[in-house]
């Protein structure tokens, strides 16, 4: 599973409106933050692309996205090297098409508490 939300659930004490925020939030930081570090990545600042993987790291936790948090992990690595390498652009392709899943799938969790 991409994605676990009991942590969510736990932490929210059953505030539903609250789990429906992070939800969105999740939704608009991965937005966000994809684009940015494609962007930072074209204009070789690899020091913001390794600062935004670090910062959307916290957000993938809240919901337990080990495959997003191993892949930013590997892309804030990488761009600590301060090389431009096809590893790293292989890197943000995969960011890109995860967090196009992942936010389907969120989305998906919206329409649910609104149900």
């Amino acid at each position: 599973m991409l994605y676990d939300l009991s942590e969510l659930r736990k932490f929210s004490r059953g505030d539903l409106e609250f789990e429906l925020d992070m939800i969105q939030t999740f939704i608009d930081e991965a937005e966000e933050y994809s684009g940015k570090m494609r962007s930072l990545y074209q204009k070789n600042e690899l020091s913001g692309v390794a600062a935004f993987a670090h910062k959307f790291k916290s957000t993938a936790d809240v919901f337990l996205m080990k495959e997003l948090r191993a892949l930013l992990d590997e892309i804030e690595n990488k761009s600590k090297s301060f090389k431009l390498s096809d590893d790293l652009q292989n890197l943000l392709n995969s960011l890109d098409q995860l967090s196009l899943k992942l936010i389907e799938m969120m989305n998906q969790e919206k329409v649910k508490y609104c149900a």
